[in-house]
């Protein structure tokens, strides 16, 4: 069931923001969880300091079945690598509001979707105010639509 929604999430990510890189990996102690990880960097050569959590990005998905074709889907989104707000921090980043989703793999991958949309954005616009710390890449080629 979990390899359905994998190309649906896959092809919704496609769908809505071409640039980032989009990982997935299950659950060592229960067979009905997955992991979804979404990244600015293609490989750890784009990674600031070769180190994932570096990466601007930290986009990730907590994914359980709880019932035959229905999933629970936990996201957290944040934009980070942000020039400091205050002097006496190194770096700065931002959490972008969702919410729990509940469904069947379609319902779950269209709001994937979405809210990859909203991120996408949201980088966007950050970059547009130059609020990002210098990266190995250029955000335009990896967001912009």
């Amino acid at each position: 069931m979990f390899e359905e929604l994998k190309d649906k999430i896959t092809q919704a990510k496609q769908d809505n923001w071409q640039g980032c890189t989009l990982n997935f990996s299950r659950g060592v102690l229960s067979s009905n969880i997955m992991f979804a990880s979404v990244t600015l960097g293609a490989n750890h050569d784009e990674m600031p300091n070769r180190i994932v959590d570096n990466d601007p990005l930290r986009v990730k998905f907590y994914i359980e079945q709880v019932d035959a074709g229905v999933f629970l889907v936990e996201p957290t989104l944040i934009v980070g690598r942000l020039k400091p707000e205050s002097k006496f921090y190194a770096m700065s980043s931002e959490k972008v509001r969702t919410r729990k989703v509940t469904g069947d793999a379609d319902r779950v991958s269209k709001s994937i979707g979405k809210m990859l949309d909203k991120v996408r954005q949201r980088v966007e616009q950050l970059d547009r105010e130059d609020k990002f710390l210098p990266l190995p890449y250029s955000i335009p080629a990896k967001v912009y639509k």
